[in-house]
């Protein structure tokens, strides 16, 4: 045992075993513990996707440190190959849909928001993202919608993204159709009565 006690050297293999337990549970989970640079995230996974080609969530992390990188067709490939794998992989299709709001596509991006509501319905930061990619359509009527259902799953996290300015703006906006008005309007008064 060497020179230290045997507390020492049980710490010492306690340790040692959460590391090969960690290790064998996934990555995912460590990335979730040590979050790692776009860098080196997409060594890590790049790696480990070379050694479990069949594992959607390690194309997944990868596609999700291609994203922060700034690859967003890479992150979309990783995405794709994640979902070929595991076509109910909710996480990969809020992933991919927000790589298409991104670049410019909200149809796509609410179609993936809509696939991963329909395997977990009550994913807050899905039903968010899909209030966003309808605001980009100016489907005003059905984001806000969409926005008020995400707030009463999970009013942290919504509360946490809203930006005042932001939703003034988008209101302002949203507000310049009467008939959009009005609607917005009703809804509002709906919401802010007691149920």
């Amino acid at each position: 045992m060497g020179g230290g006690s045997r507390q020492d050297w049980v710490s010492g293999r306690a340790r040692g075993l959460l590391f090969l337990v960690l290790l064998a549970v996934g990555s995912p989970l460590l990335a979730a513990v040590t979050e790692l640079s776009p860098a080196d995230g997409i060594r890590r996974y790049a790696q480990l996707v070379g050694l479990y080609p069949q594992s959607a969530p390690y194309h997944n992390a990868l596609g999700y440190y291609q994203f922060r990188a700034g690859h967003l067709n890479e992150a979309e490939t990783s995405y794709l190959r994640a979902l070929d794998i595991d076509r109910s992989y909710a996480v990969a299709h809020n992933n991919i849909g927000i790589v298409y709001l991104h670049q410019g596509k909200p149809e796509q991006a609410e179609a993936h928001f809509r696939q991963t509501l329909a395997i977990s319905p009550a994913y807050a930061k899905a039903q968010y993202n899909l209030a966003v990619a309808l605001f980009r359509q100016r489907r005003y009527i059905d984001a806000v919608k969409a926005y008020l259902v995400a707030r009463q799953q999970d009013w942290t996290y919504v509360h946490g993204r809203d930006n005042p300015e932001k939703m003034k703006a988008a209101f302002d906006e949203a507000n310049k159709d009467p008939e959009t008005r009005l609607e917005l309007e009703r809804i509002r008064k709906e919401y802010a009565s007691p149920h």
